[in-house]
């Protein structure tokens, strides 16, 4: 899966593109997910010697990013896009042992 199919999924499904940073990292080909972490990212969107980055910019991809990940450019102008935090799985897994505890009892 690349940025850009993302970009026509969207486009075609009318919707906007959000896209977490561990969906990147996960799910992209490493020449379309450069720095799938934030501060990489950011690192790499201000370097004008990356050649990845540079690419990505000019085909003008990435509409925003912030330490949740990105969204893409669509042809969906009317919506707008944030990604959302991705769950602390501390908690979850903190609630399921309350749970678990009270249910011994």
């Amino acid at each position: 899966m690349s940025l850009q199919s993302i970009q026509a999924s969207a486009n075609r499904t009318k919707t906007v593109a959000p896209v977490s940073w561990s969906t990147l990292s996960s799910g992209l080909s490493a020449d379309d997910a450069p720095g799938v972490g934030y501060k990489e990212f950011v690192a790499r969107w201000n370097d004008p010697n990356d050649a990845v980055m540079q690419k990505i910019k000019a085909a003008k991809l990435v509409k925003k990013f912030d330490s949740n990940g990105i969204v893409l450019n669509t042809q969906n102008k009317g919506q707008e896009a944030e990604v959302q935090a991705e769950p602390d799985n501390t908690n979850v897994l903190d609630q399921t042992a309350m749970s678990a505890a009270k249910r011994m009892k």
